[in-house]
């Protein structure tokens, strides 16, 4: 039952964001005890894979991936959302050289005017994202992240163009993010 309510938050939080910069979700359903949501499909590749394909991209082009990604979080954010999960993975170049920001898995709706929002995608007491990209604030608690992170990890993903690796090394996730 968490799972299946986690699962309708995302799909819920996806539906908010009409952007150019971020993948559209379009529709949920249950099919016997499988849940699905059919999502925008994007021709084209994630920055991980053309990194690791073809190496680091030229400064011009890396320069504007990241100006398109910070277009779609900037949208997210309008509407109350932080991703939390910012990394090469989950940007899509598609065949037209548009950046789409996918899996929305981890965002979290800010607080409001009227207080925190209580609808989080993801369970409570956990470090939350991806290490290599992770926030020192998000890693000391999740649920205080805030656009801030996003654009941390922005910054470490730009860092990840330009260097063809991440900004820190280290063997395991506890290393990275000391």
């Amino acid at each position: 039952p968490d799972a299946v309510r986690r699962f309708l938050r995302e799909i819920m939080t996806a539906a908010q964001l009409a952007h150019e910069n971020v993948v559209m979700a379009y529709d949920a359903d249950q099919g016997g005890d499988q849940h699905f949501f059919a999502m925008e499909f994007v021709e084209g590749t994630n920055l991980a894979r053309l990194v690791k394909e073809k190496g680091p991209l030229p400064v011009a082009e890396a320069c504007d991936c990241i100006r398109q990604a910070a277009l779609g979080l900037q949208h997210a954010f309008e509407r109350g959302m932080v991703h939390r999960d910012i990394k090469p993975s989950n940007l899509l170049l598609s065949k037209n050289r548009v950046i789409k920001i996918l899996d929305m898995g981890l965002a979290r709706l800010q607080e409001t005017e009227d207080g925190p929002v209580e609808s989080r995608i993801t369970q409570e007491g956990l470090v939350i994202g991806t290490p290599d990209y992770l926030a020192p604030e998000q890693a000391r608690n999740a649920r205080i992240a805030d656009i801030r992170a996003d654009i941390y990890a922005l910054g470490c993903t730009f860092y990840y163009l330009l260097m063809g690796g991440p900004p820190f090394k280290g063997d395991t996730p506890t290393e990275k993010l000391l």
